[in-house]
């Protein structure tokens, strides 16, 4: 009993260990067009041997809708300020070809005093630094009048001390940086370094800057579900024009809790509003997303409200959301910083979400991990309640001659086992996947059935490989070794590695959710409890105590007694397998086999 406990605590252990370095999170989206094609820049935590680090990935949309996406760069460490689509030039007397406006646009990632220049239109995007002329943190790039302008604030003297100053511009034409020698309205961090939002807008007259202070948002822990800042209080509007900051900034206080997204159509500028009102909300509500108005004077009206998009509660509530324009259609794309959804707004019907899981991006799916495991938790704790029960039946056969009916093993012992094989086999899925950096699926969605393909195949590939193996060679599985279980042949020996192939193969599609339905009343009323897969593979799932006591009073029976199993083929323990479904002669069959056996 000691070894299988121990067997247990090594598995839970696993499966924690796995979970632990499974978990991640991203914190950052940013969308920008180039060359004609939709990018998406995504901060995320990386792995390290340090525990993590932080990082950044690109994808690429693929067709009109943006339900689809593909990796274009992985992992690149360090943060994304700001992104934005640029020419640039060689600079002259370093060796390089002077480049053409003909060139094609690059994507640029603005870090702390340097730029990245990815060409992302090669096959293998390849990479360019630049270093900025200036101390300052730029974090946002706005096109005006053939350059760019760049917008940021002072880092903080030292760290701990919170982040404000002025606001400061820099322009790029393709050549060059250069700083431009304006100061703008103060800009100040939230409470404990919290940060703030920054974002600047073209608005035909000039650029408009909107800053808003932020405040953490944390639902659980910034370990489990990542750094959540939300923005609250009044979004400040700044503009600039003619190369210095003009007027006075402008106060927009009517705006809801939540992180903003702003950008001008036709002239009018709108700001989308993930609402978040209150941090207990997010284990109750979503939030709904809203769109307003922004008058030049600072005033702001509701356009468009846009509902809660689940009906069931959520772990973790979206907090950030973007709009963009992709091919004369308008998007929305928002996160709760573990899974994507999608909105379009169609002509005549409003907003409508159009995919939950956008494909390609990473989805790491909290809420699906937590349940699995709350689930594998109560799946425990009901097999040690199971195994407790079984054992004491186990020991009342014990003391008892063994019938023939008596070896098999009940679907409660068998569900207790595959219970712990499968939380072994997701957790070394998961692990698998992790490491080798495939795209990461929820456990639940392991478990749902889809007959048109394979599931994920470090999964299908973990499932066979271990139940196969470890039945081929051991007889057993660790699950079925702590509920004191075996797969055998009729022979009472371990099944051929054929044997094992054909009833896990057959058995992976038995065992899901809506086909165990079919499995189950097999096991319950075969007097074998064999399922398709034993009966096609000829074995059987047996009690291991139960059965080398009846090998034992096989191996003491006399002549006359072994008479009664004439019917079974010539080295054959067990009785036969019968491949038809049991109708009325299954307590004839039962009889037949406990009076051969009596006396044994």
């Amino acid at each position: 009993m000691l070894p299988r406990a121990l067997l247990l605590i090594v598995v839970v252990a696993l499966c924690a260990f796995a979970l632990q370095s499974c978990s991640s999170w991203y914190f950052s989206m940013q969308l920008e067009e180039v060359g004609g094609q939709l990018y998406l820049v995504l901060e995320h935590r990386a792995s390290s041997p340090d525990g993590g680090e932080i990082a950044f990935s690109i994808y690429r949309a693929k067709g009109n809708e943006c339900e689809e996406w593909e990796p274009v760069v992985t992992s690149r460490l360090g943060l994304a300020f700001g992104v934005f689509a640029a020419r640039p030039h060689a600079v002259p007397g370093k060796g390089e070809a002077e480049k053409t406006e003909n060139a094609p646009e690059q994507l640029g990632v603005l870090h702390q005093k340097r730029v990245t220049f990815y060409d992302v239109s090669a096959k293998n995007p390849t990479a360019s630094f630049e270093l900025l002329p200036f101390p300052w943190l730029a974090e946002t790039v706005v096109p005006y009048k053939g350059a760019l302008l760049a917008f940021g604030v002072d880092l903080p003297p030292y760290e701990g001390k919170p982040r404000h100053g002025p606001l400061r511009a820099a322009r790029y034409d393709g050549w060059k940086w250069e700083e431009l020698r304006v100061l703008g309205p103060q800009v100040r961090e939230g409470e404990n370094r919290s940060g703030f939002s920054l974002q600047a807008v073209d608005a035909q007259d000039g650029i408009r800057v909107f800053w808003r202070e932020g405040e953490f948002d944390q639902a659980l822990s910034a370990d489990i579900e990542g750094p959540r800042a939300t923005t609250n209080g009044p979004l400040t509007m700044a503009t600039f024009k003619d190369g210095v900051f003009s007027g006075v900034p402008v106060s927009i206080a009517k705006l809801p809790r939540g992180n903003t997204y702003v950008w001008a159509a036709g002239g009018q500028l709108k700001v989308l509003v993930q609402r978040s009102d209150k941090r207990e909300d997010a284990f109750t509500s979503n939030g709904p997303m809203e769109i307003w108005n922004i008058a030049p004077d600072g005033g702001a009206e509701l356009a468009e409200s846009i509902p809660n998009s689940r009906a069931r509660n959520g772990l973790v509530a979206f907090i950030a959301a973007q709009h963009f324009t992709w091919r004369g259609q308008e998007f929305i794309l928002r996160s709760n910083w573990q899974t994507f959804e999608l909105w379009r707004c169609d002509a005549g019907k409003g907003w409508m979400r159009s995919s939950t899981a956008p494909k390609g991006l990473p989805a790491y799916d909290l809420e699906g991990l937590m349940l699995a495991a709350l689930g594998a938790a109560l799946a425990l704790i009901a097999f040690g309640a199971g195994l407790a029960y079984h054992r004491r039946r186990q020991v009342w056969t014990i003391l008892h001659k063994v019938q023939a009916s008596e070896i098999y093993a009940s679907l409660g012992l068998r569900m207790g086992a595959f219970a712990v094989d499968l939380t072994l086999i997701m957790a070394a899925a998961l692990y698998l996947g992790h490491v080798l950096e495939l795209a990461y699926v929820s456990p639940v969605e392991l478990l749902r059935p889809d007959f048109e393909r394979l599931p994920p195949w470090q999964f299908f590939g973990t499932y066979i490989g271990y139940l196969v193996t470890a039945e081929w060679l051991c007889g057993t599985t660790l699950g079925k070794y702590i509920m004191g279980l075996s797969v055998v042949s009729d022979t009472g020996r371990r099944p051929s590695f054929w044997a094992a192939l054909v009833r896990n193969l057959v058995g992976f599609y038995e065992r899901l959710p809506i086909t165990f339905i079919i499995a189950m009343p097999m096991i319950i009323f075969g007097p074998r409890r064999q399922r398709l897969g034993d009966l096609l593979a000829h074995t059987f799932v047996v009690q291991k105590g139960a059965l080398e006591i009846f090998k034992a009073q096989h191996a003491a029976a006399s002549p006359a007694q072994q008479e009664g199993r004439s019917k079974r083929r010539p080295g054959a323990l067990l009785p036969p397998v019968e491949m038809k479904f049991w109708g009325f002669g299954r307590d004839k069959r039962k009889k037949e086999d406990d009076e051969s056996d009596k006396g044994d």
